[in-house]
């Protein structure tokens, strides 16, 4: 099943699945705005069976300018080994820089992240992974 996190079109065919035990988000939420994404968690709640998870792996702001610059080089440098030949490596971190998805990118810190879960009513919310701007974090629904 496919549908846009901005709408609610979907919702109705999720309903008819089921509670779900389990919702995993992977670099996708971070494209909505954030009142968006607000409800969008209410909405995942509503979704699960009491025990149900919620797992987002995300791309998240920096806590500042100088962590950003820190996880703008540790990608490039990612980028970089991964290419023995130089116009190679020089390509892919060109391509990285001028990508057009960064253009819709919406970030949010993790930890405001995860306080509009526990304001969506999500328990046991944490994140489990942070490097920089890569985050995984999750939420329970009460049982």
């Amino acid at each position: 099943m496919s549908g846009d996190l901005q709408a609610i079109d979907w919702h109705d065919a999720v309903r008819a699945g089921g509670p779900c035990d389990a919702i995993v988000s992977r670099y996708a939420i971070h494209h909505i705005p954030h009142e968006r994404k607000r409800a969008l968690y209410a909405d995942l709640l509503e979704f699960l069976r009491p025990g149900g998870v919620f797992v987002n792996i995300e791309h998240v702001s920096s806590a500042s300018p100088v962590y950003e610059q820190a996880w703008e080089r540790l990608f490039t440098d990612s980028i970089a080994t991964a290419y023995a030949d130089e116009q190679a490596r020089s390509d892919a971190i060109e391509a990285y820089w001028s990508r057009q998805d960064a253009a819709t990118n919406v970030l949010a810190p993790v930890d405001e992240q995860c306080a509009w879960l526990r304001d969506a009513g999500f328990v046991d919310v944490d994140c489990a992974f942070k490097v920089f701007e890569l985050a995984i974090f999750a939420g329970r629904k009460p049982d």
